[in-house]
């Protein structure tokens, strides 16, 4: 699986997922997806068949519109630090990877 965080996501907890989770794990920032349209991002995704890790519920609606791939992680968690998120995903990210073996959505909130 390869999980791709989002441009609304720090790109420097890309190595610490990789890490924590043992999933390859890319920024769209590191692909320079930051300027793309989500719409460009979704589909360039799906071409990966990758999960998309975000905050936007833009990705939900294009989920709805397109189906899966990507499937997708969506954080409504707000704004929060790089600690803070690491500590969500610690919780959370384990159990919403199991999820998207029979979901295409999973939040996290």
């Amino acid at each position: 699986m390869t999980l791709l965080l989002d441009v609304h996501l720090s790109p420097f907890i890309t190595h610490w997922v990789e890490e924590t989770f043992q999933v390859k794990c890319i920024s769209f920032h590191h692909l320079d997806w930051q300027r793309l349209p989500d719409e460009i991002a979704f589909q360039n995704a799906k071409a990966m068949n990758a999960v998309v890790l975000t905050k936007d519920e833009d990705f939900t609606v294009l989920l709805s519109k397109h189906k899966a791939p990507p499937k997708i992680i969506w954080l409504t968690c707000g704004n929060t630090s790089k600690q803070r998120l690491k500590e969500i995903l610690l919780l959370h990210l384990k159990e919403a990877i199991q999820l998207l073996d029979t979901n295409d959505l999973v939040e996290i909130k």
